[in-house]
């Protein structure tokens, strides 16, 4: 009889484990806010304080984690400017020069607070050793804690803390640190919707912790979901020549 307790408790409490995994929360998490194929249209807004707001429009193929471009459709000036990520390769490409050159993930996208990193997409899983921190409240709503921590130095942020509500993976919060463990940036997801059948964020807030009062907000406007995209659209001529 004893022996049959044991089991049973062990059975169970393996079960708890294992539906608490950090990296199924992550990757569950991760499904919402990433398409394996798709074309998304999304508007930009960036605040700085004593400066006029600036508005861009952007046209973004995805494929995966491991392939996306992100074209500009809006302001004039910034009209066929593109950002191209293929495996660990990012480009960016000048329109007015007619020229592409090979920038880092790291780097602000066309000096808005999102890096490159966080429009061509992070691979949680494939980059960061991911730890379940506990359980937390996040503006009442029950959360999942999990701390992601770089594997290798190169990539874009050292340390990631990410809130993901217990009740249906969605995640809520994003928190970006530095190698000495300063806080960088805040990410809020908001605006949850049911956008052509699924439901997902459609605001997504970066406030810069360095420079106070300084935001740039990502609004999802459009999703269009594909069977597959071509790779022959994330290379450097399809970017260079894609239709605006």
């Amino acid at each position: 009889m004893l022996i049959h307790i044991v089991f049973l408790f062990l059975l169970f409490s393996g079960n708890y484990v294992c539906a608490l995994d950090p990296n199924t929360i992550m990757r569950e998490a991760d499904k919402i806010i990433s398409d394996q194929a798709a074309i998304l249209t999304c508007d930009l807004l960036a605040k700085k304080p004593g400066q006029e707001d600036k508005r861009f429009r952007l046209k973004v193929w995805a494929k995966g984690k491991e392939k996306t471009l992100a074209k500009f459709l809006a302001p004039a000036k910034e009209r066929g400017t593109g950002y191209l990520k293929n495996k660990e390769n990012v480009w960016y490409y000048l329109p007015n020069i007619e020229k592409s050159i090979k920038v880092s993930g790291r780097q602000s996208l066309s000096g808005t607070d999102f890096s490159n990193s966080d429009i061509l997409g992070i691979d949680f899983l494939k980059d960061y050793t991911i730890r379940l921190m506990g359980e937390e409240k996040l503006n009442k709503t029950p959360c999942y804690l999990l701390d992601l921590k770089a594997k290798e130095g190169n990539i874009t942020y050292d340390r990631i803390k990410c809130w993901v509500e217990k009740s249906n993976n969605m995640p809520l919060k994003f928190e970006y640190y530095t190698l000495s463990g300063e806080l960088l940036k805040i990410m809020t997801l908001d605006q949850i919707k049911d956008l052509k059948g699924k439901i997902r964020p459609t605001r997504y807030t970066m406030d810069n912790r360095l420079l106070r009062g300084q935001q740039t907000i990502y609004d999802l406007v459009d999703i269009e979901y594909l069977e597959n995209l071509s790779d022959n659209v994330f290379t450097i001529r399809y970017m260079e020549k894609a239709s605006e």
